[in-house]
């Protein structure tokens, strides 16, 4: 990538290539492990330039953001602080303190004070812009202005609780947004950045939870890199987390019994107990299934979130004729003419949209018919999709026969 700035006759081209960046075709530096190598271009030749390479550390704060850096100084041999950025929570710099850098002289870098670091990699290790007076950090999707301690883009994830331009939710003592995107904080036992589920925040996934890949382009396909669900995580690792029915089971039995005995006329009158029964093993399975309710309260939150103005529809697959079939989990599963397939959500509206005939013809032997169930934005149509997903679980014990996980 390639930013190029003209002001009057000076023309300024920075390229910046996996971190190298060049300015006017000069490496000017690169990072490592804990700062930077700044790169001087010593005795310039056009044509083969000789460099001098000086280490130079970062000291961060719990955010990620530098407040000091410093380096060897090459005359010395003694530690000299070249820049240091005291905390302002929204990212401004105090003006009353020099900055130093690495510079040629005679041939030879020295340590010397400098009007601008070529380093503006500080704040949420964002790069700051100051050319033509921008004074903005520039973030992977938008940009920020720590003087208002707002974006000036709207937010892509929408929070229905606060503007589109709030930055960091309005905490920068405790958030972090270098993507730009949505908010992180630091984890001090694990010693990463997390979001507010606990799962690590990279460039990638910040891109794939709007549905793009890292180069920007629209995220399709099996091998679209795509975001570490919560919810998908717990369904396949932690057994905790799996619908429990048991108290559900042992109140249907129950309620079954006193059933059961209404034919000697006596048993009648018990009757009355089988709504109390039925209510009481309602709240324990929703004891029983707390945290698992939870996530999925979550996840519907998430997509509600999202800024997805699109209009769709939710849909059942029913099958035509009763036969057995073999689901998606490779089980054999007895249907009768009119159960259900599987629920699915679509924005193809149009005949031949999210299947054709002939697609519906061959899902199963017999064929099956698409019914619309539901209409509305895309947020709705995905909530009303786990609302039937998750009914059928809880009246049958099984996902739907086409459905291979919760949505």
């Amino acid at each position: 990538m390639q930013k190029k700035v003209t002001d009057g006759t000076s023309i300024k081209t920075t390229d910046y290539l996996d971190g190298f960046q060049y300015n006017n075709n000069l490496l000017e530096f690169f990072p490592h492990s804990e700062g930077y190598v700044k790169v001087t271009a010593i005795g310039i030749n056009p044509n083969s330039p000789n460099y001098a390479y000086n280490y130079v550390f970062d000291y961060g704060d719990h955010l990620g953001n530098v407040r000091v850096s410093y380096t060897k100084d090459p005359q010395t041999g003694n530690l000299k602080i070249l820049d240091e950025a005291h905390y302002y929570p929204f990212g401004l710099k105090h003006q009353k303190y020099a900055t130093l850098g690495l510079i040629e002289s005679a041939n030879q870098v020295i340590v010397a004070p400098i009007a601008n670091n070529p380093f503006k990699y500080s704040y949420n290790n964002t790069e700051w812009q100051n050319e033509l007076g921008w004074n903005m950090y520039d973030m992977d999707f938008r940009q920020y202005d720590p003087t208002i301690g707002r974006w000036v883009v709207q937010d892509a994830i929408l929070h229905h609780n606060m503007s589109p331009y709030t930055a960091f939710d309005n905490n920068p003592v405790f958030w972090a947004d270098p993507s730009g995107m949505d908010g992180e904080h630091y984890n001090w036992e694990t010693g990463r950045y997390e979001d507010d589920k606990g799962n690590e925040v990279s460039f990638e996934t910040a891109m794939a939870s709007v549905g793009l890949n890292p180069d920007g382009s629209e995220c399709k396909g099996k091998d679209c890199i795509k975001t570490v669900d919560p919810l998908d995580y717990a369904l396949q690792n932690k057994d905790k987390l799996k619908w429990n029915n048991e108290s559900m089971a042992v109140a249907f039995s129950a309620s079954g019994v006193l059933i059961a005995d209404d034919a000697t006329g006596v048993g009648v009158f018990d009757d009355v107990a089988i709504p109390v029964i039925l209510g009481i093993g309602g709240v324990w399975w929703m004891v029983d299934n707390s945290e698992r309710l939870m996530l999925e309260h979550q996840r519907i939150n998430r997509w509600l979130a999202k800024n997805a103005w699109g209009f769709g529809m939710t849909y059942a697959l029913i099958v035509n004729q009763p036969g057995t079939y073999i689901d998606v989990r490779g089980n054999s599963v007895v249907l009768n003419a009119g159960d259900v397939w599987k629920y699915g959500e679509t924005t193809k509206l149009t005949e031949n949209g999210r299947y054709s005939k002939s697609d519906l013809d061959v899902v199963v032997s017999g064929g099956v018919t698409l019914v619309p169930l539901f209409y509305g934005s895309v947020p709705e149509i995905k909530v009303q999709e786990k609302i039937m997903i998750t009914g059928h679980y809880v009246a049958t014990g099984s996902l739907p026969p086409g459905n291979r996980i919760f949505r």
